[in-house]
């Protein structure tokens, strides 16, 4: 038979046992081990640190307030954090706040130079009343709206007339610029007005009007303290110039009778901290309305917003969740011993 070494097994010619050297089966041991231990390092997985969990800081609480209104809010304008909030979702009656959405609509239906006349026999009117208030002191004295104009005939440019009706809650400047601001084939303008309210998402509001006054025994406009918080949102950002003038305790416009100098029914418009602007509103249905803009730091608006108090205790409201505001927003003061 060939030889072939796949299938030989017979002894070696010479008869003799081939001794195998006595460290051979250690090395093959060896190897086998240090195979197994390379293969088990290869299978084992890498430790997984452990993640580094920040601790939580806690969330400073608004200060406790009471307030009068029915309704309130606070909103940090920068961040869109609501900082307080009573009933801010349910929608009541708002007045003559009504007209910072007749003042947008105008504003980006009219150009600012646009003639608009008050004409011959307009008699003015004034949701606002004489009221008194106390001032820092705790003295009583009054507020007295802007005065009547009647029978006069003046023209405004747009601009002015809109400074006017806002600052002096003028229900026939709001009236008289809506009428300006609607074209032929228009929608009519209160249906603008919800357009408009929709479109930036006011979800509660409902305009009839463009002066926010009663209808009979009826509230013509409804809203939520979070819907004008967000309008107010809303103007700050794309339309600033319209709340300027509010920010002022009285301007003085040009008309073609002559300077007109008017007095804002805001009456703590020089009190508030960096007042960016706001707007008053009162009916019966309504009671005492009041919405404005603080800037207390750099760049760190703060809407604060009161529904259905009273004339005078919309002030009050707002001036104390305006220091709230001041006090939740200053840095705590540490009282470790030093």
């Amino acid at each position: 038979m060939p030889f072939s070494p796949y299938l030989s097994f017979s002894r070696p010619r010479s008869g003799r046992k081939r001794r195998r050297s006595p460290g051979f089966p250690i090395a093959v041991a060896g190897l086998v081990a240090a195979v197994a231990l390379v293969s088990l390092l290869n299978l084992q997985p890498e430790p997984v640190p452990e993640p580094v969990v920040p601790t939580p800081v806690p969330e400073r609480p608004f200060p406790p307030v009471s307030v009068e209104a029915a309704s309130a809010i606070v909103v940090d304008l920068a961040t869109g954090k609501t900082l307080f909030a009573k009933d801010a979702d349910t929608a009541r009656p708002l007045a003559s706040i009504t007209k910072l959405v007749t003042a947008v609509v105008v504003h980006e239906s009219l150009p600012p130079e646009t003639r608009v006349v008050l004409a011959a026999a307009t008699t003015e009117t004034f949701d606002e009343e004489p009221f008194s208030v106390l001032d820092a002191s705790g003295t009583p004295y009054t507020v007295t709206p802007p005065p009547v104009v009647r029978s006069v005939s003046a023209t405004f440019s747009a601009k002015d007339l809109l400074s006017y009706t806002l600052v002096s809650s003028s229900n026939t400047g709001a009236e008289v610029l809506a009428k300006a601001a609607t074209k032929p084939g228009d929608l009519p303008f209160a249906e603008r007005m919800n357009d408009y309210a929709r479109k930036i998402g006011m979800r509660n509001a409902r305009f009839g009007n463009p002066t926010g006054l009663d209808e009979g025994a009826a509230a013509s406009a409804v809203g939520s303290t979070r819907d004008i918080a967000v309008l107010l949102g809303y103007m700050l950002r794309v339309e600033p110039e319209v709340l300027a003038p509010t920010a002022k305790k009285q301007i003085t416009v040009q008309t073609s009778a002559g300077p007109l100098t008017v007095v804002n029914t805001d009456a703590i418009a020089g009190k508030l901290p960096n007042l960016v602007g706001g707007k008053t509103g009162f009916t019966d249905t309504a009671g005492g309305n009041l919405a404005v803009i603080i800037d207390p730091g750099l760049n760190s608006p703060i809407a604060i917003v009161v529904l259905g108090s009273s004339k005078l205790g919309r002030f009050t409201d707002v001036e104390t969740l305006a220091e709230a505001t001041l006090a939740y927003l200053s840095p705590a003061t540490s009282t470790a011993a030093q």
